[in-house]
């Protein structure tokens, strides 16, 4: 089916009665399913609460040369490869010890157990080249696990930053989409979860995802996932 916009009216639906605002337009997703798309203008954030991901992740201070990318091992592939500059921040995920042979080597290390993550985010507020410094990770709003950092100040576990998210049962009863200019569109099952970026950007979560979460202290609990059965538009 195409991802074109149709009218409500026309595609034969009925808006959902939820806390969401509505276009009135649907897009059918790959499989044919319709996804009533979202008014990002007018997304209600009063029930959102300050959250941030559960787990940590290993941190390394790059030194000059070394490497990050996707790495497949099972078929010796790579994605995104970027060479570090010092004073990086490298984020690591998988297989620790293969990580670090690849970071030092760009090599895939034979004996990597499953996929390899090293990146550098590129999305950082103090730096000069959006490049993420291990240096500011907590002006960029990490916060280093208590006891993790090692002595010499270049390894360390961290928490994501803290985001303005919205839970279920205040999101979607019915299949949603994300529409924006240029990029893909994002679909999202019934009850799905919302990020809100400090600049307003909205994103969403998977309800299969949303356990990895937990809300900050302080904050409203999230309610409990609505466990009723997805409604079909």
């Amino acid at each position: 089916m195409s991802e074109k916009l149709q009218s409500h009216f026309e595609a034969g639906f009925e808006l959902p009665v939820d806390n969401l605002a509505y276009t009135g337009d649907v897009v059918f997703n790959g499989d044919g399913i319709a996804h009533f798309v979202l008014d990002l203008d007018n997304f209600d954030v009063s029930e959102a609460v300050s959250a941030r991901k559960k787990s940590t992740t290993l941190v390394l201070r790059a030194e000059d040369g070394q490497h990050t990318a996707q790495v497949f091992p099972s078929g010796n592939e790579t994605q995104w490869e970027y060479t570090t500059v010092d004073g990086d921040a490298i984020f690591v995920q998988g297989d620790i010890e293969a990580c670090k042979k690849y970071i030092v080597t760009g090599e895939i290390p034979e004996d990597a157990k499953g996929n390899l993550d090293i990146y550098v985010p590129d999305n950082a507020k103090h730096s000069a080249d959006g490049r993420l410094k291990y240096d500011q990770l907590q002006a960029e709003g990490y916060e280093i696990q208590s006891g993790t950092e090692n002595f010499f100040g270049t390894e360390a576990k961290v928490y994501s930053p803290k985001a303005l998210m919205l839970f279920p049962p205040h999101t979607n009863t019915k299949p949603v989409c994300i529409v924006k200019d240029g990029k893909q569109s994002k679909f999202f099952p019934p009850n799905a979860a919302f990020k809100i970026a400090d600049d307003g950007t909205i994103s969403g979560i998977n309800p299969d995802a949303i356990d990895t979460w937990e809300v900050m202290p302080g904050a409203s609990p999230a309610p409990a996932h609505n466990e009723q059965e997805p409604e079909t538009p």
